[in-house]
C-alpha cells in the first residue's frame, strides 16, 4: 500500500504458494476516507479467481468495518506493521503504545483492544513494565474485544493469551485455543498461539504442524518465522532447519537485527564460532541492546576473551542514565560479569560486582509473573554462587526449577543454572548426572555450550565429564 496525502493506491497479488505462481493482481486507487470499501472489494476479487462462494454471512463479514475513526485505524496499522517485522522487546512495547493509541481513539475498536491485549499478555510475561502491562490490564483488553465483537478470531486468542501467559494456565489455553480453531479454522493466529502453549506443554510434535499451518496462511508473518527458527527448532537442535527459517525471516525484513543476532546464536549453540562472530560484527558496534549484549558476551566468553565481555559490560553499565533502577536483565548482566572478573583472578571487584547484583534485585512484587520470578531467582542463584554463598545459592536455583515444573521450555534453563551451581562447589556427582538429560530435553544443553561455557570447567578433569563429551561428540 502507498500513501501520498489522502490518496491510496493498494496493490494486490494473489500468488500459489506451492508454485510461486502468480494467479492474479490487480492496483485500486481511492481516498484515504475509502479504504475499507476497497478491502471488501479486494476479498471479493480474490474469492472470485479461486472460484469461492460467499455465503451471506461472509459478504457480511468481508464489508464490515474493524473502526470509522480512520486515525485509530492507522494507529492499528502501525501496530500491526510492528509486530509482524520485527521481533524484540523494544518493537512490541512499541507496538502496544500503537494499539492503546488506537482504542484512545476509538474505544469500540474490538481487533485494536484484541491485539492490546495479546501484546500486554507478553510484555507482562516476560516483566516489562508490569504497572502498564498488568494481569488487570490484560483482562480488561481482553475483555473489551469479547464484549465488542465475540466471534472475533483475535478477541479469542486475546482471552486465551490471558490463561496462557498471566495464569500460566497452558492446558487450559490450549483447549481453548483448540475450540477457537475449530470455529475459525483459517485463523493463522490460532494456530499460532497453539504450537507456542503446545512448546510450554512439551508437546512438540504437536507444535510443529501448527506453526506450519500458520505459516501457510499468513506467508509475511516475520514474526512466525523468526520464531520457529530462534526458538522452536533451535530448542530441539535442528539447527539447519533453524537457520532456513531465519533466512526466510529475513527475506521478509531484510537486514533485521534481531533475525541476524538469532543467526549468530544459532551458530554458538553448534560451537560455529567463526559464522557467528561474522553476523555479530554486522550489528551496531555500540550497541547496549540487551539481546546484542548478550550474544556478544557470549561470543567473547565462549572465546575465552573475559576482558572483552567486561568491556562489553562496561559499557551497557554507562549507557543506564544516573539514579535509574537497574532490571532484571543488568542484574543478570552483573553476574555474568562477576564471573568473568572472577576468571580474570579479579577477586575482589568481583565481589563488588556480584554484590551490586544482589543490591539491584528487589524482592518480586505480587503483581511480578512467574517466569520473570523464576528468572531472577537464577540470577539471585549465580550472584550467590558468586559470592560464596552455597545455601542460599542452591535454594535458590532449587525454587527456580520447582517453579518451572510445568513449563518445558523454562525448566532445563533452570536445571542447567541448578547443575552449573553444584558443580561450582564440588558436588561433580549431581552436576553430572543431570547432563545427559538435558542434552536430551528441548530447550536443554548443546554440546558445545559443555565444551566452550567456563562454568563447566570445574567437572572437565571429571573422567566422566569427559566421557560424556567424547560419547556426545561421536
Amino acid at each position: 500500500m502507498q500513501k501520498v496525502n489522502d490518496a491510496v493506491r493498494i496493490n494486490v497479488q494473489l500468488i500459489r504458494a506451492a508454485t510461486d505462481e502468480h494467479v492474479w493482481a490487480e492496483s485500486y486507487n481511492r481516498k484515504l476516507d475509502d479504504v475499507f470499501t476497497v478491502e471488501g472489494e479486494v476479498a471479493t476479487a480474490i474469492a472470485d479467481q479461486l472460484n469461492a462462494k460467499l455465503t451471506g454471512a461472509e459478504h457480511q463479514a468481508v464489508a464490515a468495518k474493524p473502526t470509522e475513526n480512520l486515525a485509530a485505524y492507522n494507529a492499528y496499522l502501525r501496530g500491526l506493521s510492528i509486530e509482524h517485522r520485527h521481533y524484540n522487546n523494544d518493537a512490541f512495547v512499541q507496538a502496544s503504545a500503537e494499539y492503546a493509541r488506537a482504542v484512545q481513539r476509538d474505544p469500540k475498536f474490538a481487533l485494536a483492544w484484541a491485539r492490546l491485549a495479546i501484546i500486554r499478555s507478553f510484555l507482562y510475561f516476560i516483566g516489562i513494565d508490569v504497572s502498564v502491562n498488568s494481569a488487570a490490564s490484560v483482562k480488561e483488553a481482553a475483555d473489551k474485544a469479547s464484549a465488542l465483537q465475540p466471534d472475533l478470531a483475535e478477541a479469542w486468542v486475546a482471552q486465551d493469551a490471558y490463561r496462557y501467559r498471566v495464569q500460566r494456565d497452558f492446558a487450559g489455553a490450549l483447549q481453548a485455543y483448540d475450540e477457537a480453531r475449530k470455529r475459525l479454522p483459517n485463523s493463522a493466529l490460532v494456530y499460532q498461539y497453539m504450537a507456542y502453549v503446545e512448546r510450554r506443554l512439551g508437546r512438540w510434535a504437536d507444535a510443529e504442524p501448527h506453526y506450519k499451518k500458520a505459516e501457510e496462511l499468513d506467508p509475511q508473518n516475520f514474526q512466525l518465522f523468526a520464531t520457529e527458527g530462534s526458538e522452536f527448532l533451535a530448542y530441539l537442535r535442528r539447527f539447519d532447519e533453524a537457520q532456513a527459517a531465519l533466512d526466510r525471516a529475513l527475506q521478509i525484513s531484510p537486514g533485521d537485527q534481531d533475525a541476524l543476532l538469532s543467526k549468530a546464536v544459532v551458530f554458538q549453540q553448534q560451537g560455529r564460532l567463526q559464522e557467528a562472530a561474522a553476523i555479530l560484527a554486522r550489528l551496531p558496534a555500540e550497541s547496549t541492546d540487551d539481546s546484542v549484549l548478550g550474544a556478544r558476551v557470549a561470543q567473547a566468553v565462549y572465546e575465552r576473551h573475559f576482558d572483552v565481555a567486561i568491556g562489553l559490560f562496561e559499557r551497557k553499565l554507562k549507557s543506564i542514565p544516573a539514579g535509574q533502577p537497574l532490571d532484571s536483565n543488568t542484574a543478570g548482566a552483573l553476574v555474568a560479569m562477576g564471573f568473568c572478573q572472577q576468571w580474570l583472578g579479579q577477586r575482589d571487584e568481583a565481589m563488588r560486582t556480584f554484590t551490586r547484583a544482589l543490591q539491584s534485585i528487589k524482592p518480586p512484587p505480587a503483581t511480578m509473573v512467574a517466569a520473570e520470578a523464576m528468572f531472577l531467582r537464577s540470577t539471585l542463584a549465580g550472584a550467590y554462587a558468586g559470592l560464596g554463598q552455597k545455601k542460599k545459592a542452591l535454594e535458590q536455583a532449587q525454587q527456580a526449577v520447582k517453579d518451572s515444573e510445568t513449563d518445558a521450555v523454562l525448566k532445563p534453563n533452570a536445571q542447567v543454572t541448578l547443575a552449573q551451581i553444584e558443580a561450582l562447589f564440588g558436588d561433580h556427582d549431581a552436576a553430572i548426572a543431570a547432563l545427559p538429560e538435558l542434552l536430551q530435553v528441548p530447550a536443554g544443553l548443546t554440546v558445545a555450550n559443555l565444551k566452550l561455557d567456563p562454568l563447566w570447567d570445574p567437572l572437565r578433569k571429571d573422567p566422566r565429564f569427559a566421557k560424556l563429551l567424547e560419547e556426545q561428540t561421536k
